[in-house]
């Protein structure tokens, strides 16, 4: 199932701005990642799909780093999604 990043919540009021040990971008700045995707030095499938659960009618996620990702990307449009 695709999902706009715009219709998943964090699991976490707050998250780490580096992506963690177990990642491919480990240490790297999530911001940076951003900038990568967007001067096109990396590409969105370069970065692992998020899990996403159904709870109360309301999707969320624990891979909220990513997440983070792939909201600012919606919101600057190189993203799209079909509901």
């Amino acid at each position: 199932m695709k999902l706009a990043p715009s219709k998943i919540y964090y699991s976490q009021d707050s998250i780490s701005n580096r992506f963690g040990k177990s990642t491919r971008h480990a240490g790297v700045l999530i911001g940076e990642t951003l900038d990568a995707i967007i001067e096109g030095k990396c590409h969105i499938n370069d970065i692992k799909t998020i899990d996403v659960a159904k709870v109360n009618g309301i999707f969320r996620t624990a891979d909220n780093r990513r997440l983070w990702v792939f909201k600012k990307l919606e919101e600057l449009g190189p993203v799209s999604y079909t509901h």
